[in-house]
């Protein structure tokens, strides 16, 4: 009897005991963010998120402050994985005039992608002064290893 209160507590460390084995390393939903710096004292910087929700959509933000309302501006992103048989350059949706574009990856034609391979990616994310002018860059955001933020980056 006088080990009777001690079964609940083993009942209890049981149940919480058993594990869960998942083959998927990242979960249902997940996002990393990276930071956007100005290029040339542009005044252009901010972030960009990668995501994906329940669906395995993926996603891009990139969302920068010191653009002109009500401009446009190209962006892209330069692939620099070798591991990866991606396009070298992967054009997003531009920056609308409130410094803010969202990109459905999955809709990008000839991108059959996972967020593991997203996650993975090394490479620049770029705003771009306009298309006339694709070769000047107002903000980069560098991706994986190529972040200077990151031991063994850049």
């Amino acid at each position: 009897m006088k080990y009777l209160h001690i079964i609940p507590l083993f009942i209890f460390l049981v149940s919480f005991s058993a594990c869960e084995t998942d083959d998927d390393p990242v979960p249902d939903q997940f996002e990393v963010t990276y930071d956007m710096v100005e290029v040339d004292s542009s005044g252009v910087m901010g972030t960009v998120r990668i995501s994906n929700d329940l669906l395995r959509d993926i996603f891009i933000t990139v969302e920068v402050e010191g653009t002109q309302a009500g401009r446009s501006y190209p962006l892209s992103i330069n692939n620099a994985s070798e591991h990866l048989d991606w396009p070298e350059v992967i054009t997003l949706n531009p920056i609308d005039g409130e410094g803010l574009s969202h990109t459905n990856v999955n809709q990008i034609q000839g991108m059959q992608t996972t967020i593991e391979e997203w996650l993975s990616l090394d490479g620049l994310v770029l705003v771009h002064e306009s298309q006339d002018s694709l070769q000047n860059h107002l903000s980069i955001g560098y991706l994986g290893s190529t972040d200077p933020n990151i031991p063994g980056g850049l």
